[in-house]
């Protein structure tokens, strides 16, 4: 940091004895350097923390220096008036995956290793449920990945059993429906495609006769913003019938009131803190008279593993520094976190 700061200042003197006539090159100059700065000493490191292999030294040193830089002008809220709300109960749920789903979720990892970003969607989908490999695009490049006899099933099987996900939530469902709460809980299922939204829906009139509109909603980015409002409106009603809302995490993640919803499952594992804790707070905020379970379905051995165990490593050191303001000092042996009075 003294180091970048003493080359903004060459750079500076470098451009002119006039401080006037040389505004223009020492901005450029210490702009420059100035980014340079911000990548190496925060970018590089938060990005290099995150990787399967990565540092959490080098992942809690950039978020401690990107506290540092912000901290004169980034005002955080400690949420002190949620404090008023009942509680809420977040829960990682750890899937075992069907037989099928892990023998689809091996071979992909194997025939998709060069390929990441494809690689994490389709196994995303796979984790979900078998069938929504079919639909995808990545299914044309893969589509011989089982036997002839396996594929016919995952193109054509259908059952929410099939998926260890959509088997979940099903579950949850039929006690929410026959517990000592039947009818009086809703619940929000968060997803980044529509994909697994369309799937529910078929799922809801096979296993409960359940209709879109009468029993159920969704809610993704392409309805028009006034049937978006009755949606909501429709959903945070009491009085109607209306159980569960199929919610695009993309179209959904901000800016609306949900609290009808006293159960949030997420059906992705996301990469980014901020959107899981926006999501949620759909239906945990001020009017929220219910306790709101949130569960976050995670499959073992999966990319959906990995990308909850960086989820939480980034969310810890995130908390440290910018709820704690923790620092790195340095003891007799190694770099430690300290937490300040």
């Amino acid at each position: 940091m003294k180091l970048c700061l003493q080359e903004i200042k060459a750079g500076i003197e470098d451009s002119g004895s006039d401080p006037l006539a040389g505004m223009d090159g020492a901005t450029k100059v210490a702009e420059a350097i100035a980014r340079r700065m911000f990548i190496d000493e925060v970018g590089n490191k938060i990005e290099s923390g995150q990787r399967r292999n990565g540092s959490s030294e080098s992942l809690a040193r950039g978020l401690e220096q990107l506290q540092k830089l912000t901290s004169g002008f980034v005002h955080h809220y400690t949420g002190d008036v949620l404090r008023s709300l009942p509680p809420l109960r977040d829960f990682s749920i750890l899937l075992q995956p069907t037989p099928l789903q892990d023998r689809m979720l091996q071979e992909l990892a194997v025939q998709l290793r060069h390929t990441v970003l494809e690689q994490e969607t389709i196994m995303s989908l796979v984790c979900i449920h078998p069938f929504l490999f079919s639909g995808s695009k990545v299914s044309k490049i893969v589509s011989n990945i089982l036997p002839p006899s396996d594929m016919e099933e995952v193109m054509t099987n259908r059952d929410p059993a099939a998926g260890v996900k959509t088997n979940f939530v099903l579950n949850l469902l039929r006690l929410l429906q026959t517990g000592t709460s039947s009818g009086s809980e809703k619940m929000l299922i968060f997803s980044q495609n529509l994909g697994p939204l369309l799937l529910l829906q078929e799922m809801f009139l096979t296993e409960f006769g359940w209709r879109k509109e009468t029993d159920f909603l969704q809610l993704d980015g392409q309805l028009r913003l006034t049937d978006r409002l009755s949606i909501i409106e429709r959903f945070n009603n009491p009085m109607s019938g209306v159980r569960v809302l199929l919610a695009s995490t993309k179209a959904c993640g901000e800016g609306i009131t949900l609290t009808g919803a006293s159960r949030v499952v997420f059906m992705d594992v996301l990469w980014n803190p901020a959107v899981i804790r926006q999501a949620i707070s759909r239906a945990f905020r001020l009017g929220q008279k219910k306790i709101v379970y949130v569960y976050r379905l995670v499959v073992s051995g999966t990319t959906d593993l990995s990308q909850s165990a960086v989820y939480f490593q980034v969310f810890f050191f995130w908390y440290l520094f910018f709820v704690f303001h923790a620092r790195f000092v340095r003891s007799t042996s190694a770099w430690v976190v300290r937490l300040d009075n």
